[in-house]
């Protein structure tokens, strides 16, 4: 399947409206912070979206369930989608941001769900050689009231 966009700064609009089924981050390092891709499935026709950030841009792709992990082992794999209770979320407003959006110019993705925001980014801002970490915000940009997880 294709790589939908790769850039500094885009909207994901195929996703917004949709309601999150999975969302699985790859990490090798020794904390489960640091992640370097997404995997977030959003219906249930088998499509998995992949996202990633390198050389200071933003990568979106879709891939079928068996090529969307190839390469990517069990034991890496964090359902961050149960351990923060966003099964179900539906996506307000997905976009990666970048060069003249924020100010240090490094890409990042921010996505907003009823439930809170999810950001992906360096974690050095200034420094695009630095790990990419993934956080949630609960209650942030969400349109309903929450509680804490």
């Amino acid at each position: 399947m294709p790589r939908l966009i790769n850039a500094p700064q885009f909207k994901l609009d195929d996703l917004c409206g949709q309601r999150i089924r999975a969302l699985i981050g790859y990490s090798e390092g020794d904390s489960d912070q640091v992640v370097e891709m997404l995997f977030l499935r959003i219906s249930d026709d088998g499509i998995w979206h992949r996202l990633f950030l390198d050389a200071d841009i933003g990568f979106w792709e879709t891939w079928s369930k068996d090529e969307a992990f190839s390469g990517y082992e069990d034991d890496g794999r964090i359902d961050f989608a149960d351990r923060w209770g966003l099964s179900g979320a539906e996506v307000l407003k997905a976009e990666c941001f970048g060069s003249d959006l924020v100010e240090s110019g490094l890409s990042s993705f921010r996505i907003e769900l009823t439930m809170g925001a999810l950001n992906f980014g360096y974690a050095d801002l200034n420094d695009m050689e630095s790990e990419t970490i993934l956080d949630f915000n609960v209650g942030i940009y969400s349109r309903t009231e929450s509680k804490r997880l």
